[in-house]
């Protein structure tokens, strides 16, 4: 079986102000911005006579701490486990935080986020 990426595409860029939750419990709310991605693989048989496509959203971007914290690791650069957003909108997505950048003289951290959008 081979597999072969048949699209790439950005769905939808988010903006705006939102909270983070950890095992179901607000955490911090953050302000965000983001990229919903939409990737296509095929995945085709050596026969060339059956081939299956499947899809996935991804998301990606930013987001900025404005109150509270993400609980760390032994490491300040990488919270710990894995998190949902809820979007200004109501549409949660589930994301790993990692880059965490501290932001001299302010008490507020920047992370790079990557995770699924199956809810949205």
């Amino acid at each position: 079986m081979t597999l072969h990426r048949r699209g790439h595409k950005v769905l939808e860029k988010l903006k705006g102000t939102g909270q983070v939750l950890k095992k179901g419990k607000p955490i911090a709310k953050v302000s965000y911005d983001l990229y919903v991605e939409m990737d296509e693989v095929a995945a085709r048989s050596f026969d060339m006579v059956n081939e299956t496509s499947f899809r996935y959203k991804s998301v990606t971007g930013k987001i900025s701490v404005l109150e509270g914290a993400l609980p760390q690791r032994s490491s300040p650069v990488t919270p710990s486990g894995s998190f949902t957003l809820v979007l200004q909108d109501g549409r949660k997505t589930d994301f790993y935080a990692y880059n965490c950048v501290s932001k001299s003289g302010i008490n507020q951290r920047d992370y790079e986020i990557q995770g699924t959008g199956n809810r949205l």
